[in-house]
C-alpha cells in the first residue's frame, strides 16, 4: 500500500516553477529542484516522473496563477495609460529583482528547437497572452479611449514585445531610467 503524499502537491510545484522561471530548464538540475521543493528524489519521481513532466506541469501552473494577465488587472477602470506602466513594471521589476521572467518566453527561447511540444505550449501561450491584450485595447477602443483607427492586433502585439523586451532589459539591470523611457513611449502608442 502506497503511502500518502506528506506535501502539497500545488505548494511543490509552485516551488518547482520558481526555479525553472529564474534558471530555466537546462540550468535547473534535480538537485535545486528537491531542494527547494523540498521533497525526496522518490516522492520527485513518485508524483512527477521526470524533470521534463515537471517542467511541463510548471508551465501549466505558471498560465493559471503567474501569467501576466493574472498578476495585472486589464478589466482595471484605471486610465489605460496606467495600466500600461503598471504591466510595463509587472515585467521589469519580476526580472530586475527577483530574476524571474515569463516561462513562456523562456521555453521559446530555450527550448523551442529541441522540444516541439514545449514550443506548442509555449506557443499557446503566447497567442493566449496576445488575446487578452487584444481584448483590452478594444474594450479600450470601444470605450474612446484609444482611437479606433488604430488595429487592435498591431497595438495589442506591439505591447507584447515591449513586455518581453523589458523583461531583458530587467535580466539585465539596465536601470530604471531604461524603464521610465519604455513606460513613456509605449504610453504613447495609445494616444
Amino acid at each position: 500500500m502506497a503511502r500518502p503524499r506528506e506535501f502539497d502537491e500545488e505548494q511543490v510545484l509552485d516551488c518547482a516553477m520558481d526555479v525553472f522561471r529564474t534558471r530555466g530548464y537546462e540550468a535547473a538540475s534535480l538537485s535545486d529542484l528537491l531542494r527547494a521543493m523540498r521533497i525526496s528524489k522518490s516522492s520527485f519521481y513518485d508524483t512527477f516522473g521526470s524533470k521534463r513532466a515537471l517542467y511541463r506541469r510548471s508551465l501549466e501552473r505558471f498560465a493559471q496563477t503567474q501569467a501576466l494577465p493574472t498578476r495585472v488587472d486589464l478589466d482595471s477602470k484605471a486610465p489605460v495609460q496606467n495600466v500600461v506602466a503598471e504591466l510595463c513594471g509587472v515585467v521589469f521589476d519580476g526580472a530586475a529583482d527577483q530574476g524571474r521572467g515569463c516561462m513562456f518566453g523562456r521555453a521559446a527561447m530555450e527550448l523551442s528547437h529541441s522540444h516541439p511540444d514545449v514550443r506548442r505550449r509555449a506557443a499557446a501561450g503566447l497567442g493566449s497572452l496576445e488575446k487578452t491584450l487584444r481584448r483590452f485595447v478594444e474594450r479600450r477602443q470601444a470605450s474612446g479611449e484609444i482611437p479606433t483607427d488604430r488595429d487592435a492586433r498591431v497595438l495589442a502585439r506591439s505591447l507584447m514585445a515591449t513586455l518581453y523586451g523589458l523583461e531583458v532589459l530587467g535580466h539585465a539591470r539596465v536601470g530604471r531610467g531604461v524603464l521610465r523611457d519604455v513606460v513613456a513611449a509605449t504610453q504613447e502608442m495609445f494616444d
